[in-house]
C-alpha cells in the first residue's frame, strides 16, 4: 500500500528534471551530470536509492546536499504544488505508457502473476490522486533513516576519502571499488552503468555495522 506514496515521494525527491535533487545538485551547484531517486520493490523486501553520475572531486559535496534534501522532506514535508506536479507527472507517464497494446498486455500480465488482485491503470491513477502530504512526510521519516543507509561508489576513489557527514555510520568493509561497474554485498549483486568517466553513487537503505567516518 505504501508503494504508491513512495512513487510520489521519489518523483518529488529525484524522479524528474523538476525534482529537488535535480535542481539542487545539478542545476544550482553543478555537482552531477545525472541524478535520480527511485525504489526496487519485491514481495518481501526492497530498497530506496539515490544515484548520481559525477566527478570524483564532487562526491562529498553531493552526498551532503543529498542528505540535506532528504532531511528537508522528513522535517518540513512537501508543498501542495510539488504534490500536484508529482501526481501530474506520474499520470502522464502511466497514460503514455498505456498507448500500445503490448504495454497493456505487459501491465495486466504483471498484475495477474504478481499481485493478489488485478488493478487497472485507472485504479492506479486514482490511488495516486489520493496520496496526501501527510503520507509523504510520514513515509519519508520511515524510509530515510540515515544510520541505516549504505553508500556505494564505483570509480577511482579511495574509500577513506569518502565522508558521510555529521557523525553518521557506514560500513566501509562492505564497499567494493571496481572498474567493472558491479557492487557486490553478500548475496546482493547490483549492476550500475557508468557514464563515461563519471562516478556513480548509490544510497541504499540497509542495516549497517558501525565504523564511523571522521570529517
Amino acid at each position: 500500500e505504501e508503494n504508491i506514496a513512495l512513487n510520489v515521494l521519489n518523483t518529488i525527491l529525484g524522479g524528474s528534471m523538476s525534482s529537488r535533487l535535480f535542481i539542487q545538485v545539478r542545476e544550482r551547484r553543478g555537482l552531477a551530470y545525472s541524478i535520480h531517486s527511485g525504489s526496487e520493490n519485491y514481495r518481501d523486501a526492497g530498497h530506496v536509492y539515490v544515484r548520481a553520475g559525477l566527478e570524483g572531486k564532487n562526491v562529498n559535496k553531493a552526498i551532503q546536499v543529498i542528505k540535506q534534501e532528504i532531511e528537508k522532506i522528513k522535517t518540513k514535508g512537501v508543498t501542495s504544488r510539488e504534490l500536484e506536479d508529482a501526481k501530474t507527472h506520474l499520470r502522464g507517464r502511466i497514460t503514455l505508457s498505456m498507448e500500445n497494446s503490448s504495454a497493456q498486455a505487459s501491465w495486466y500480465a504483471g498484475q495477474a502473476l504478481f499481485m493478489k488482485d488485478i488493478e487497472t491503470p485507472e485504479q492506479r491513477l486514482s490511488r495516486i490522486d489520493n496520496v496526501t502530504k501527510e503520507q509523504i512526510t510520514a513515509l519519508a521519516k520511515k524510509v530515510f533513516s540515515m544510520n541505516k543507509m549504505r553508500v556505494s561508489i564505483i570509480g577511482d576513489l579511495e574509500k577513506d576519502n569518502v565522508k558521510f557527514y555529521n557523525g553518521y555510520y557506514i560500513n566501509l568493509d562492505k564497499i567494493l571499488f571496481t572498474e567493472m561497474g558491479i557492487f557486490i554485498d553478500n548475496n546482493e549483486c547490483i549492476k550500475i552503468n557508468l557514464v563515461n568517466k563519471f562516478k556513480t553513487i548509490q544510497f541504499m537503505k540497509k542495516e549497517l555495522t558501525t565504523k564511523q567516518i571522521n570529517e
